[in-house]
């Protein structure tokens, strides 16, 4: 993998263990980067199982994974574990936010905050049920990449 040292890294809904998220999460902190992880603060539950939805919870477990793997690679990983509900544009821009603000940087932003798995079949499903769907993997993407997106113009202009 090329080298990632001094980068900063977003990945939005890395909290799920064993999940893509974590792959991506420890990829970039192996090359060097510094990742934030992100994820809900607490699995929303009702239709949604907490075997599929990422948590503050699960980002810790991720986090320590990471770690752990990173030592025994004798390098160390730089993480930052964060609270984001891509629904909600506030959530996003706040997180971008914090990022620039310690970081000075974001060079790479990864949207993989999804819904891919609701414990029921459509025909049973209600229209907010399918908004959520709908809001977090169309909605949150775009606020990701309008909010980093504009982070990382501003950098080089």
């Amino acid at each position: 993998m090329v080298s990632l040292a001094g980068k900063v890294a977003l990945i939005t809904g890395a909290g799920r263990p064993g999940g893509l998220g974590e792959a991506i999460a420890r990829r970039f902190a192996r090359a060097g980067a510094h990742v934030v992880i992100t994820d809900l603060r607490s699995a929303p539950g009702g239709h949604m199982s907490a075997d599929n939805v990422g948590s503050l919870d699960g980002l810790n477990g991720v986090a320590e994974g990471i770690r752990r793997n990173a030592e025994q690679d004798g390098i160390e990983a730089g993480l930052t574990l964060l609270a984001c509900d891509v629904r909600r544009e506030a959530d996003v821009a706040a997180v971008i936010e914090r990022i620039i603000r310690e970081f000075g940087r974001l060079d790479i932003a990864v949207n993989n905050a999804g819904v891919g798995f609701i414990s029921k079949p459509l025909v049973d499903m209600t229209g907010d049920e399918w908004d959520l769907v709908l809001d977090v993997n169309l909605r949150g993407p775009f606020f990701v990449t309008k909010h980093a997106g504009k982070a990382m113009i501003d950098a080089i202009a």
